[in-house]
């Protein structure tokens, strides 16, 4: 019984499945959806990672041994030979009129007689090599010339793939050039619409990004897909929005009791930037709209205490509040200084993380509504957390949540409000694109009295300077945390010095007179409260820490950080650790002491030496490392973005979201 052969179809729809193209069998097609390739439209839109530019035709005579050149030549023999193993290869003798030269194909001895024949013409892609003094090219890629026909893999700009093990460069190239012949592409764009934006009509701009007739074409292309991105995005929040957030809002009282009780409270005057960002929340509060609100902030500006603000306003409306973090660290921080600052106020304030026991007594607290705040980790959106009547929603740190964390705990309750806290700074691109759809509160203002953080990198020879300086400044009731990147040794990573071992040979060598301790993830939910209040009590003099006081914890006499492994740390990471310090009167330091520096580390670390402003900081960070590491970018369920270049593209960006708000 033969097998059906697969029937061709004449032309594509871009929702067809790739299994359609005639040599994509089952596991070609698992392989190409190993890299998000499941329809004809994933691979037509699928980059090229970079271009070689294989037009300009050489002679043999001028070629130059190992360097990379186009040859068109007339085939003057061909033969098999056989080597060990069953192993064969074609070798192949070719012409022009200048010279002649010998091409070996590995493994593929079945070329010479199937394609090299006597006196055809082939484009020849490699390069040569002078081999026991005569000139040879090894693999090259190869195509045969034929009058007025285009070519796919040599005499043009060639484009280059990231592909998987199993997909040949030349097969994947070749199906896109095939599909692109018969593949039915729709603009809903107008030609007048695009030339007054000078973008690209969308078939143009796919041909192009594949097989550009110059260079400078691909950038045509990437802009008008970009431009794309941020329509298709920009339109997805319209809806969300629309659907999640016209009506049903929770109205809050934004001058009960308990907030004007907190304002008489506060022993020191708000940054004006404080009270606009105030201003904003509690009028989003009062509307009948729903609040969707990014309040963003470098460290130390003061958004908890905006954040109280709304909390406030809420629990005098008679709601529940739910304080989402990302770590059960600055969960337990929020609920500390939280009962702080609210211990003489009538409120009900809970923790639940993973970690605590008592957690079905609080949840049956919750869901009796006898807790007015609940702060917690990932246990909050859990099915099992019901809440009695929950008015407002603050996820602080948002960036390291997923969408479908954020939305299953955004959908508890009755359409309570939504505040995202980000002490991250966002280059402006990247807000525009990613949070498009919230409206977006900046405090670009520290609490008077701030000094700059000065910031040192320290070379292996100084680190005796160092720990003298650190007793110095332990002497002078000033503490200091000492951060390093793992807790144990890791196999790995030989060159990570581990939390452990630091912690063990200095507290019991050079800092045996002063009062160390020590805060890793690992410890229990006891044992990280007792480390923090010790340390913030004046009663540690060195806090020997993993990454777990990034953010949210405070303590104004904490006047030096010292971070081993610097260079293992992006940009933003370091800025966020050194906003550790600098929360008191105090000059404050922070020492990088980096171990293996590559250049691109060097550069790093000298620009957050430079600065202080996270902002300015960000968009170094964006230049460095390109959008595709940016957080915000994967958590927000928009990684799959491909043609967007944060670092450039601001104008396409703002064009893109006012087309799509203009209607």
């Amino acid at each position: 019984m033969t097998k059906d052969k697969k029937k061709i179809p004449d032309y594509y729809n871009l929702s067809d499945p790739i299994k359609l193209l005639p040599e994509i069998g089952e596991k070609r097609e698992k392989k190409l959806n190993a890299i998000g390739i499941f329809t004809i439209k994933d691979l037509i839109y699928y980059p090229p990672r970079r271009y070689e530019d294989r037009k300009k035709l050489l002679p043999i005579k001028q070629i130059e041994p190992n360097k990379d050149c186009t040859l068109l030549l007339t085939v003057v023999s061909a033969r098999t030979v056989y080597l060990n193993k069953g192993i064969s290869q074609a070798r192949v003798i070719l012409k022009d009129d200048t010279g002649k030269i010998e091409a070996i194909f590995w493994g593929r001895g079945y070329l010479a007689k199937s394609t090299f024949i006597e006196g055809k013409k082939f484009f020849i892609f490699g390069k040569p090599e002078i081999y026991n003094h005569r000139l040879t090219i090894s693999n090259p890629e190869y195509e045969e010339f034929v009058e007025e026909e285009e070519n796919i893999h040599t005499n043009r700009i060639v484009p280059i793939y990231t592909l998987p093990e199993g997909i040949s460069l030349r097969s994947f190239r070749r199906w896109i050039f095939e599909t692109l012949q018969k593949v039915v592409i729709s603009d809903p764009l107008s030609e007048e619409f695009l030339k007054e934006r000078g973008l690209l009509t969308l078939p143009q701009a796919i041909q192009n990004l594949h097989f550009p007739p110059k260079i400078e074409d691909v950038e045509k292309s990437r802009k008008r897909l970009a431009y794309n991105e941020v329509v298709r995005i920009q339109k997805r929040w319209i809806k969300w929005k629309k659907t999640e957030f016209d009506g049903n809002a929770c109205i809050h009282n934004t001058n009960g009791e308990l907030l004007k009780k907190f304002r008489d409270s506060l022993t020191f005057k708000l940054t004006s930037a404080q009270e606009k960002a105030i201003s904003e929340v509690l009028k989003d509060m009062s509307s009948p709209k729903r609040m969707f609100r990014l309040i963003q902030g470098d460290v130390g500006c003061g958004k908890t205490l905006v954040a109280l603000h709304a909390v406030l306003s809420a629990v005098d409306s008679a709601y529940q509040v739910a304080v989402m973090a990302p770590t059960e660290v600055l969960a337990e921080q929020h609920y500390f200084n939280f009962s702080k600052m609210l211990a003489n106020f009538p409120i009900t304030i809970s923790l639940l993380t993973s970690s605590i026991r008592n957690s079905k007594d609080v949840r049956k607290q919750i869901s009796e509504g006898k807790t007015n705040i609940v702060i917690g980790t990932h246990a909050l959106f859990q099915e099992s957390t019901i809440f009695n009547k929950l008015g407002l929603v603050v996820i602080d740190e948002q960036h390291r949540f997923g969408v479908l964390q954020r939305q299953k705990l955004c959908l508890k309750g009755s359409y309570p409000d939504i505040l995202y806290l980000s002490a991250t700074p966002i280059p402006r691109t990247l807000a525009l694109t990613v949070y498009g759809g919230m409206d977006i509160t900046v405090i670009d203002e520290l609490p008077p009295g701030r000094q700059p953080i000065k910031t040192y990198i320290i070379k292996k020879e100084k680190r005796e300077n160092l720990y003298k300086f650190i007793i110095e400044q332990a002497h002078q009731g000033k503490a200091t945390y000492w951060v390093c990147p793992s807790i144990e040794e890791s196999e790995a990573r030989e060159d990570l010095k581990p939390l452990l071992n630091i912690y063990s040979e200095l507290s019991k060598g050079v800092f045996s007179s002063l009062r160390t301790d020590i805060l890793h993830g690992k410890l229990s939910f006891n044992e990280k409260a007792e480390a923090i209040n010790k340390f913030a009590n004046g009663k540690t003099d060195v806090l020997f820490c993993t990454t777990v006081i990034e953010v949210g914890i405070d303590v104004p006499h904490a006047t030096s950080l010292v971070i081993e492994n610097a260079e293992c740390f992006g940009l933003a990471q370091l800025h966020q650790l050194r906003g550790r310090v600098g929360r008191g009167p105090y000059q404050s330091y922070c020492f990088l002491l980096p171990h293996n520096l590559s250049p691109i580390s060097a550069k790093r670390l000298k620009i957050l030496c430079s600065t202080n402003d996270g902002f300015k900081i960000s968009e170094q960070d964006l230049l460095l490392r390109g959008h595709g590491e940016i957080q915000g970018l994967k958590q927000s369920g928009e990684s799959d973005l491909k043609f967007i270049d944060l670092s450039k593209d601001l104008q396409i960006i703002q064009q893109a979201r006012d087309d799509v708000f203009s209607g």
